[in-house]
């Protein structure tokens, strides 16, 4: 292969993928900023922990924790 023609390439696709990276930058959005919430009572969480320890390696578990977050 010719080192023009790969050359050539180059500076051909270049300006398309400069212009690509620019609008998929472009529709990228910021992060959103979140508050922290005093909502959260840690000694309710370990209430729950106490209840669901023994679930920790099953598919219960995340059920067995999300009453917790139903008592909010």
């Amino acid at each position: 292969m010719d080192k023009r023609y790969l050359l050539g390439t180059i500076y051909q696709t270049a300006p398309f993928l400069i212009w690509l990276m620019f609008f998929l930058s472009s529709c990228a959005s910021a992060p959103i900023q979140k508050e922290w919430s005093d909502a959260y009572d840690p000694e309710q969480w370990r209430n729950q922990y106490k209840v669901c320890k023994h679930l920790i390696n099953t598919e219960l578990w995340t059920k067995c924790m999300g009453e917790f977050n139903k008592n909010e």
